[in-house]
């Protein structure tokens, strides 16, 4: 899969994206963020990306003007919802390219994905509490709050977690892009 956005693009990962993924994944400030630990080795990325190859959900988002990664996006199978048709969405960046939109615009090209070709009729996100940087890009992205989901999870460390959760259903989608 690839989807091309103005600055960047959304596609399938290769295996040649070890070496920008562990940049973004051995940051210890992005793994507390995303609620996991960071990669200590190259190796750990490497299994890591064999997986998102594997699985087919997850996509890296490259910069056209440079092609290098700069962050994944993952779009994965709802397991709350049933009997309809719903999606997930997680991702991580680059802390050097957090700030430039970056996120905003890989975001909203695989909800565009998700409801114009996967026919999706409603994505959710997450954030740990205290993620804002996240929560912005959620928010921004048209998403609505659906609430706090209390010990959401525990981390590799034995902690447990809050999460907000969040949503969009594709008619909010296709109006948020028709009042642009």
């Amino acid at each position: 899969m690839r989807i091309i956005g103005q600055r960047v693009q959304v596609r399938t990962p290769e295996q040649n994206d070890d070496y920008d993924l562990f940049e973004i994944y051995s940051n210890q400030k992005v793994g507390n963020l995303a609620g996991w630990k960071a990669h200590q080795n190259i190796q750990i990325t490497r299994n890591v990306l064999m997986g998102f190859i594997f699985n087919n959900e997850t996509f890296v988002i490259e910069l056209l003007e440079t092609k290098k990664v700069i962050g994944t996006i993952s779009l994965y199978k709802d397991t709350f919802r049933y009997k309809v048709s719903a999606a997930d969405i997680g991702f991580s960046l680059n802390q050097r390219y957090v700030g430039y939109g970056f996120m905003h615009e890989a975001l909203m090209l695989i909800l565009d994905y998700a409801f114009k070709n996967l026919k999706f009729d409603v994505v959710g996100c997450s954030h740990i509490i205290g993620n804002e940087r996240s929560k912005n890009t959620i928010l921004s992205a048209g998403f609505v709050f659906e609430g706090l989901v209390r010990k959401y999870r525990r981390l590799y460390d034995g902690s447990i977690i809050d999460a907000a959760i969040y949503s969009i259903t594709s008619e909010e989608f296709n109006n948020l892009k028709g009042s642009k």
